[in-house]
């Protein structure tokens, strides 16, 4: 019998234990991670919603052309499939958000924060983005045609076959992001740090890098023909089978590139195992 009770009293006392613990927890969690009943009442009504939280908010399908989102928490929403052409969403937190096959032409995200976010097949054309942050975002087959990325970062971004024709990505971060196959014909890419981006077959013909940093990029079979790459840095890069006919790359550094078959800006192959100069 005291064994029983004894037995009885320390499983009290641990449950209480536990009990504390995930009240401590509760309590100190911040609200900004628990979606609001009042902003969400506001915002289904009026599709305004200024700094407000509506953290994990289920959106799919809503039409939300327009919608003012300012500064809001928009942490892991689901805007997949929805209509968001003409949205304000600057300034806002949509770290883990799912904008999956959504419309956002002409949309506002400047200084907005899309790490982890997920924008494949999105339709963007029109957008401005400045200073925003797609740190790890999915854009796999995202268009921004036209878009104003400007300052923005899209480190470690997987964004195959992305359409960004005539883009402005003027200082825009692309270190280890993987944009191969995509389009960048006549897109703007002054001082653009590209660092060991996976760029196969990419095209970027027309495209203004001039000033870019390309060290240690992979441009394999990429399309550079009539590109700027005048004082560009593509130190280590790798364009074997690259086509750069016409190409200006007037102060440009090679050292160490791999021109391995590219075509030269002149129109001839270069050699196997061209290194830093096109062999004949």
């Amino acid at each position: 019998m005291f064994l029983n009770k004894k037995l009885v009293l320390g499983s009290c006392v641990t449950l209480l234990i536990v009990i504390f613990f995930v009240a401590v927890n509760f309590l100190l969690s911040p609200t900004t991670d628990i979606a609001d009943k009042a902003d969400k009442k506001k915002f289904l009504e009026t599709n305004i919603c200024t700094e407000c939280n509506l953290h994990n908010l289920n959106l799919k399908f809503a039409q939300l052309a327009g919608a003012k989102l300012t500064n809001a928490n928009l942490k892991g929403v689901n805007f997949s499939r929805a209509d968001l052409s003409g949205a304000d969403l600057s300034g806002a937190s949509l770290i883990g958000a799912n904008f999956a096959n959504a419309i956002m032409t002409n949309i506002n995200l400047t200084n907005a924060n899309l790490t982890k976010s997920d924008l494949n097949n999105v339709f963007m054309k029109g957008a401005i983005a400045t200073k925003a942050i797609f740190i790890s975002a999915n854009l796999e087959q995202a268009n921004l045609e036209g878009a104003d990325l400007a300052l923005s970062d899209f480190s470690e971004a997987h964004m195959p076959k992305a359409t960004l024709i005539s883009a402005n990505l003027k200082e825009t971060i692309f270190g280890n992001a993987n944009l191969s196959s995509a389009k960048l014909t006549g897109a703007t890419m002054k001082r653009s740090m590209i660092q060991h981006a996976n760029l196969e077959s990419t095209n970027l013909e027309g495209a203004d890098l001039e000033g870019a940093s390309l060290e240690g990029a992979r441009l394999y079979r990429a399309r550079l023909q009539r590109a700027n790459l005048k004082n560009s840095n593509l130190t280590n890069s790798d364009l074997r089978k690259t086509n750069i006919m016409a190409a200006t790359i007037d102060g440009a550094n090679l050292g160490g590139t791999n021109l391995s078959e590219a075509r030269w800006i002149d129109g001839r192959k270069c050699l196997p195992e061209s290194i830093g100069i096109c062999a004949e």
